[in-house]
């Protein structure tokens, strides 16, 4: 039996940004379920945030999403089993009203998991386990003891994997209760990677800069093997290009850094931009002929901040949840670093 997994899909990211909502549009209707049908796949995986904002729902996000991606499930028979994610829950203490429930229950094909559950596909033991709040870490303790458990599929916060690509999480949980597992499959990070049983799936399309040139798309478990195969989303969205070029390409649809190299002279760099604005989403201009002697900024700097940020916070005498806050701090940073690129 092969099933679909897919992760972190997040309707309505960039404030409900119809951009995003077409080019994720773009990618269920031209390749996703495209991808399902011509391999016969009728069973689907979601390993949690479905939507992108805990506390509200836009109507035309709604709206799309039931369009682009519920209906078409429902059409194919899909037998749909999704985790509630930490941007599928209202609360942050418990995983009791969620998205998941409001959006897609009782509608035919779809099974949901607030809490962890057992299950099994194709006589695979499986551990749904969904978003660890304080209400269920209780029950994902015991949840973790249960025997024969083959492969756990999960929305985990987990120390010392990539968040986004080259940025390192250094809070979370222990990955070590998960390691006597055959297979952990998983969402939350926004970057696929790796660590010996612990496979972060990544998200299934480009959300911000952070995520240009980084592979997305979803991927094929085999309940035989237990393992699975990466299916690369071939529609972008981030491009970048560089003036030091031969030639530029029209990058239809997408957002676009143009890069001014040295030596490029006004002519040249007016004339890729007409060519861009003809069919580009949007066109941004970095210019980074100017050369800067003796300045360098490397990842040890990088380091140096986070740090620095981490010290002061756990220093603080600020009564707020220090991990919440260092999250957040490193995901400012993230954002500024992406502006900057």
């Amino acid at each position: 039996m092969r099933i679909c997994l897919i992760a972190d899909s997040h309707w309505g990211a960039r404030g409900d940004s119809q951009i995003f909502l077409d080019y994720f549009s773009r990618f269920y209707r031209e390749f996703f379920f495209p991808y399902l049908d011509d391999h016969n796949i009728k069973t689907v995986i979601h390993l949690g945030d479905l939507v992108d904002r805990r506390k509200q729902l836009n109507y035309n996000t709604a709206q799309t999403m039931r369009r682009e991606y519920i209906q078409p499930s429902i059409d194919r028979h899909i037998d749909t089993h999704m985790i509630v994610g930490n941007h599928d829950t209202y609360n942050k203490n418990n995983n009791e009203v969620n998205a998941l429930r409001e959006v897609v229950m009782g509608r035919p094909g779809f099974t949901i998991y607030s809490y962890p559950t057992v299950v099994s596909f194709d006589g695979v033991k499986t551990l749904m386990l969904p978003w660890i709040s304080p209400d269920n870490e209780e029950r994902t303790a015991e949840a973790l003891k249960f025997k024969g458990i083959k492969t756990v599929f999960a929305h985990l916060e987990l120390v010392g994997f990539e968040m986004t690509c080259g940025q390192m999480m250094d809070h979370g949980m222990d990955p070590k209760p998960f390691t006597k597992y055959p297979a952990v499959y998983t969402g939350h990070y926004h970057h696929k990677s790796s660590k010996k049983n612990i496979h972060y799936l990544g998200a299934p399309y480009e959300m911000n800069w952070n995520d240009y040139d980084d592979p997305k798309g979803f991927h094929i478990w085999d309940t035989e093997t237990n393992n699975i195969e990466f299916i690369q989303n071939p529609i972008r969205l981030f491009e970048k290009v560089y003036t030091s070029g031969n030639g530029v390409d029209c990058c239809p649809g997408k957002i676009v850094k143009v890069i001014v190299t040295e030596g490029t002279d006004r002519k040249k760099l007016d004339k890729i931009i007409s060519i861009l604005e003809k069919d580009a989403i949007d066109v941004q201009v970095i210019d980074n002929s100017t050369s800067i002697e003796n300045v360098s900024i490397s990842i040890e700097d990088i380091d140096d901040t986070m740090k620095i940020l981490k010290d002061y916070i756990e220093s603080s005498d600020i009564e707020v949840d220090k991990n919440s806050l260092m999250k957040l701090m490193q995901e400012l940073f993230v954002e500024a670093n992406d502006r900057s690129k």
